[in-house]
């Protein structure tokens, strides 16, 4: 299963809207980097057991590490969207980069 998420998020006053993509292998490897490595973990201390909650976390978890990582505002609330826009920045989050397989990236899209 593949979902994609967004929210809202602010930098020097300017918003920016975060996409990310969610799928089963994604929370797999990540669940696999527990704790320390974890996107899901560094949002809840368990691994939800239900397959659209443990979809949240990693996308929770994704926009928590980007936001902190890039100095933008701290994001918590996200909203699933039945996809990401085309032609936007992205940002490397886990997986492997070459092949991509398990990857967890970033989009932003700045709202003018």
């Amino acid at each position: 299963m593949t979902k994609y998420w967004y929210t809202a998020t602010t930098q020097n006053g300017n918003r920016v809207t975060l996409y990310v993509e969610t799928y089963d292998a994604a929370i797999e490897h990540d669940l696999q980097q527990a704790p320390a490595g974890s996107l899901i973990h560094c949002v809840t201390d368990a691994a939800p057991a239900d397959e659209q909650e443990r979809h949240a976390a990693l996308a929770l978890g994704a926009f928590t590490r980007h936001v902190a990582a890039r100095g933008l505002a701290p994001v918590s609330k996200i909203y699933e969207t039945d996809s990401i826009p085309k032609g936007l920045d992205n940002f490397w989050l886990s997986g492997f980069k070459e092949p991509q397989t398990c990857t967890v990236v970033v989009f932003e899209q700045p709202v003018i």
